[in-house]
C-alpha cells in the first residue's frame, strides 16, 4: 500500500477513534460531560479524560507497570472508586454500598427488559423515521466543524505528500513516545511527556504507528484548535451573534499568515505548545464559567486541565494559563468577591504546586538545578518565528492590536458603569489579557529583564488575535444595539452577510487558499516510504535496518539497527561467522543460536546526495559510495542474496536476505502451516 493511502486511512482511524472515545464512551462515565451536547460534550470529555490519561500514564510509568491494560483498568476503576469513597464519606457501610450497586444493576436490567418487551414495530418505526428537530445553533456548529476540517486539510497536505519528517525534533519526540512503553518517563531530565502519553495511548487503541501519528497529528491538532477558538468565542459572547465566532475560526484556519505571528509550515508539525493549548484554552473558559456561576462548573475539569497543561508544557502553564486565571479572578461578582477569593486562590495554589512538584522533586533528587530547569522550559531554542507574509511587521501590527484592544476595553468599561453591572464581563477579562500580550510584542517592551520567550508565546498570541477579530466585530454591533435599539432587529441578518463579505475580501487579498508548503529537511522520502511498508509487513525483531545513527529511534522497541559505520566495519565479519555456522550439521549446532536477522535493509541515497541533512549524516556522499562498493563486493560472494526492496529517484533500499520466509508475516505463517498439507493446501489450490 502506498504511503499516501496509509496516511489518509490513519487520519480516518484517528478521527473515528477520537470521536468515539471522547464523544461516546467518556460521557458514559462523566456525568457533567454526559449532560452536554455537541462541541461542549467533546471538549469537556477531552479535558477530563485526557487529563486522567496523562496523570495515569505518569504514575504507572514511574511505578514500572504501564501498559494498555493497566491504564484501561485504572480509567475503568476510577469512577467506581470515586463513587465508593463518596458513599463512604456520606456514612454508608461497605455492605450498603455494594447492595445499592447490585440493586441498581438489577433495576436497570429489568427496565431494559420491559422496554424491549413493550416495544412494537410501530414504535420502532416512529423512532427510526422520527423527524429531527433542528437547533438554531446547530448550523453554526456544523460550519465551525467544516472550518476545522479546512484548517486541517490545508496543513496536512505536506504530511501526506512527504513521508519523511520535517525536522530532527520529530526523532526526539518519537524517542519520548516509545520510551513510555519501556517504563521511561524522566530519562535523566524532567521533560514534560503529556503529549507523548496521549499519542502512545491512541497508537495502542488504533494500531497506527507512533511514527505516523507524530507525522500527521500536527494538522489534526489544527482542526481541534479551530473548533476550540469558535467554542471559546461563542461562550465569551454568551452565544449571541455566532457569525463573529465563525470569523475567529476562519482567521485561524484560512488567513493565519496575514494577521498571526505563526505560519502554516510550522503548524504542519506537532509541538507540545499547540498540544498544550488544546487543554489550556478550554481550562480558561471552565475557570471563567466557574467564577461567574459560583462553582456550577465542576472543579474537576479545571484541575484536570491545569495538570494536563503542566505535564505537557511548563511554559504554557506558567506564562499563559496562570496569568489568565489571575486576571480571571477579577470577574468574581462584587457581592461574593471576598468570600470566594480565598477559596479560589487556595485551590489554584494547591493545584499549581502539585503540578510542578514532580519536576522539582526530580531535580532535587537527581542533583539538577531547579532554576536551570525552569529557564530551559521558559526559553526553548528549538522554537523560532517565521512570519514573512504578515500584512505589516509584527511590531507595527501589535501596536494596532494594542490600541484597538484598549479602545474596546474602554467601551466595555463605560458600558459597565452605565448599566451598573455587578461584575466585569468575560469580554473585559479577555481584553485585559490580550492588551497585555500585545504590549509584549510592541517596541515599548524590553525583553532583557523579563523571562518571556516571544517565540514560544506566538501560538497563544495567534489564538488571542483570532478571538479578538471576532470579538471586535461582535462589539461593534453590541454597541450599536445599545445606542440604537432598532438595530437589534436587523443585526441577526446583517452580521452573516458582513462576515461573508469580509471572508471574500480577505480571500481575494490573500490570492486564494494558501496551503502549507513544508518540505522534509531530514532524509529522502524514499527511506520512509520503504520503512512504513517494512513495519507493516514484517514481524518485529526478525529484521534489521541500516541507516544514519538518528534512525536508532525508529528501531527502538521494534527491530534491530546498525548505523552505516558499524555495518561497514563489522557486518562482513558477522556474515562470515554466519556462513561458517551454516556449514555445521543441524544436530551439532548449539542450542543458543547467535545468527543475524532474517533480513537486513540498507537505506541508500542516490546521487547527487543532497537529501540527507548534514546534521543527521556527515559526509553522506562518501558514506553512500562506500555502501555501494560494499554491496558490489558482497554480491560476488557465493550464496549471498541481495535484492532491491524499494526504489525512487533519490533513494534505493536493498534487502539482504539471510533466510527466506522468516521475516514476512505471510512467510512465517506458511512455515507454521505448510501449503502442502491439510487445510492450508486446500486454500492455496
Amino acid at each position: 500500500m502506498s504511503y499516501d493511502i496509509q496516511a489518509i486511512f490513519s487520519v480516518i482511524r484517528l478521527t473515528i477513534s477520537f470521536l468515539f472515545v471522547f464523544g461516546f464512551v467518556t460521557p458514559l462515565f462523566f456525568e457533567h460531560a454526559g449532560k452536554k451536547r455537541g462541541i461542549d460534550r467533546i471538549v469537556f470529555s477531552w479535558v477530563g479524560l485526557g487529563g486522567l490519561i496523562i496523570i495515569g500514564t505518569f504514575m504507572l510509568v514511574n511505578l514500572h507497570i504501564y501498559d494498555f491494560i493497566s491504564i484501561l483498568f485504572c480509567l475503568l476503576m476510577l469512577p467506581l472508586l470515586v463513587h465508593f469513597f463518596k458513599r463512604k464519606w456520606e456514612g454508608s457501610t461497605v455492605t450498603d454500598i455494594f447492595n445499592r450497586g447490585e440493586n441498581r444493576i438489577v433495576a436497570n436490567h429489568v427496565l431494559f427488559i420491559e422496554k424491549v418487551k413493550n416495544l412494537s414495530w410501530a414504535d420502532l418505526k416512529q423512532r427510526i423515521f422520527k423527524k429531527p428537530t433542528i437547533n438554531p445553533e446547530n448550523p453554526y456548529s456544523i460550519v465551525a466543524v467544516g472550518i476545522g476540517i479546512l484548517a486541517s486539510v490545508l496543513r496536512i497536505i505536506p504530511s501526506i505528500q512527504n513521508s519523511a519528517p520535517f525536522s530532527r525534533v520529530w526523532y526526539f519526540e518519537l524517542d519520548a513516545v516509545k520510551g513510555l512503553s519501556l517504563q521511561e518517563y524522566f530519562s535523566g531530565y524532567p521533560t514534560p511527556k503529556g503529549m507523548h502519553s496521549i499519542i502512545n495511548f491512541f497508537s495502542t487503541i488504533t494500531q497506527v504507528s507512533p511514527e505516523m501519528i507524530l507525522h500527521i497529528i500536527g494538522a489534526l491538532i489544527s482542526f481541534f484548535l479551530a473548533v476550540i477558538i469558535f467554542w471559546v468565542m461563542r461562550d465569551l459572547t454568551k452565544r449571541r451573534h455566532q457569525s463573529a465566532a465563525l470569523l475567529s475560526a476562519l482567521i485561524y484556519a484560512v488567513f493565519p499568515t496575514l494577521f498571526l505571528p505563526v505560519s502554516m509550515e510550522l503548524e504542519s508539525e506537532l509541538t507540545s505548545l499547540s498540544f498544550s493549548l488544546c487543554f489550556a484554552l478550554p481550562t480558561m473558559l471552565f475557570f471563567l464559567r466557574n467564577v461567574r456561576s459560583g462553582g456550577k462548573t465542576p472543579w474537576f475539569y479545571i484541575f484536570m486541565g491545569i495538570v494536563a497543561t503542566g505535564l505537557t508544557n511548563v511554559f504554557v502553564l506558567l506564562m499563559v494559563l496562570l496569568p489568565f486565571m489571575l486576571v480571571g479572578i477579577l470577574s468574581i461578582p462584587k457581592k461574593y468577591f471576598f468570600k470566594r477569593f480565598g477559596k479560589i486562590t487556595l485551590y489554584l495554589i494547591s493545584i499549581y504546586v502539585l503540578t510542578l512538584a514532580p519536576y522539582i522533586i526530580y531535580c532535587l533528587v537527581s542533583g539538577l538545578s531547579v532554576g536551570t530547569f525552569f529557564q530551559d522550559q521558559l526559553f526553548n531554542t528549538q522554537v523560532f518565528s517565521f512570519t514573512t507574509d504578515l500584512i505589516v511587521p509584527i511590531e507595527e501590527l501589535s501596536l494596532i492590536y494594542f490600541y484597538a484592544g484598549i479602545t474596546l476595553f474602554a467601551g466595555f468599561l463605560i458600558r459597565l458603569f452605565v448599566q451598573k453591572k455587578k461584575r466585569i464581563g468575560d469580554e473585559m477579562v479577555f481584553l485585559m489579557l490580550f492588551v497585555f500580550i500585545s504590549y509584549l510584542y510592541t517596541p515599548f517592551f524590553d525583553y532583557q529583564y523579563v523571562y518571556i520567550d516571544p517565540d514560544q508565546l506566538n501560538s497563544f498570541y495567534g489564538m488571542l488575535i483570532c478571538i479578538f477579530f471576532g470579538l471586535s466585530m461582535y462589539s461593534i454591533f453590541i454597541f450599536l444595539e445599545w445606542i440604537i435599539k432598532p438595530v437589534e432587529k436587523i443585526t441577526p441578518y446583517i452580521m452573516p452577510i458582513i462576515t461573508l463579505g469580509m471572508v471574500v475580501f480577505l480571500f481575494a487579498y490573500q490570492g486564494g487558499l494558501r496551503k502549507s508548503s513544508m518540505l522534509p529537511k531530514t532524509e529522502p522520502n524514499g527511506f520512509f516510504n520503504a520503512y512504513y511498508d517494512i513495519i507493516n509487513e514484517r514481524i518485529p525483531y526478525t529484521y534489521a535496518t541500516v541507516g544514519p545513527e538518528l534512525d536508532r529511534e525508529l528501531a527502538k522497541n521494534r527491530h534491530f539497527f546498525m548505523n552505516y559505520q558499524f555495518f561497514l566495519n563489522n557486518y562482513g565479519v558477522i556474515d562470515s561467522l554466519y556462513q561458517q555456522y551454516l556449514m555445521v550439521p543441524d544436530d551439532q549446532r548449539p542450542e543458543v543460536q547467535e545468527v543475524p536477522p532474517a533480513s537486513i535493509f540498507l537505506f541508500v541515497e542516490k546521487p547527487p546526495y543532497g537529501s540527507i541533512q548534514q546534521g543527521i549524516l556527515y559526509d553522506a556522499q562518501n558514506t553512500m559510495r562506500d555502501i555501494e562498493q560494499w554491496l558490489v563486493t558482497f554480491r560476488q560472494l557465493e550464496g549471498r542474496k541481495v535484492r532491491v526492496y524499494y526504489e525512487t529517484e533519490e533513494a534505493i533500499v536493498y534487502e539482504i536476505v539471510n533466510r527466506d520466509d522468516e521475516s514476512t508475516i505471510g512467510g512465517v505463517l506458511r512455515n507454521i502451516y505448510p501449503t502442502e498439507e491439510g487445510r492450508a493446501a486446500r486454500l492455496f489450490k
